[in-house]
């Protein structure tokens, strides 16, 4: 056999297994499909205050991100209010989670019972607006005491609200009740008032 022979026959030999080799990979799978990168699932932060928030965003493998704070009623101050995704959906790992974080709503203090000023002090370290409404006799606080306001105290309101008081201006005049027609007696029983009999000498 000479070198043509023999090379012929190697190459189609080569040839014939390189196809064989093909076939049988495509056919049985032989080698794997690359794995696709894991995906993350999206947690229910609502309502979990931020440091518990970030661990578990943390733990889902996301990215957790702030993009604001409102205040609000619904949570607790500093808690998650509303995030971007939905919990449950599946995202690639390291995928953005940004979530709106709730800030406590501030809540009208109680003055009833505080002066003007020390009422003042209250409501505007709180960030409300001072409003001195009617002042009126009191028989119960003396002058200058705030005795009502509104809105109520320890009432959600928003920053920069009015808070109006209303103070005492002292007790006043008393009314003194009609005393015409009436007797001693009944003067004394309806007023309380005694009266002393006038001496007439003799």
């Amino acid at each position: 056999m000479n070198g043509a022979s023999v090379f012929l026959i190697a190459f189609f030999t080569s040839v014939a297994c390189a196809t064989g080799t093909v076939y049988a990979i495509e056919r049985f799978n032989l080698l794997h499909k690359p794995v696709a990168a894991a995906d993350a699932l999206v947690p229910d932060l609502r309502g979990v205050p931020e440091a518990d928030a970030r661990t578990n965003a943390n733990v889902a493998h996301l990215a957790f991100l702030v993009a604001s704070r409102e205040p609000s009623t619904e949570v607790k101050g500093g808690s998650v209010l509303r995030q971007s995704m939905p919990a449950g959906q599946h995202v690639p790992r390291d995928y953005p989670l940004t979530v709106v974080l709730a800030e406590e709503v501030p809540r009208v203090p109680t003055v009833v019972g505080a002066s003007i000023g020390e009422a003042t002090q209250r409501i505007e370290q709180k960030g409300f607006h001072f409003l001195l409404g009617a002042t009126v006799p009191s028989t119960d606080a003396g002058a200058g005491i705030v005795i009502d306001q509104s809105p109520k105290g320890d009432t959600p309101q928003t920053k920069g609200s009015t808070v109006t008081v209303q103070v005492s201006s002292g007790a006043g005049d008393v009314e003194m009740p009609k005393v015409i027609g009436i007797g001693e007696t009944g003067l004394h029983l309806n007023t309380g008032i005694e009266i002393q009999p006038r001496r007439v000498r003799a």
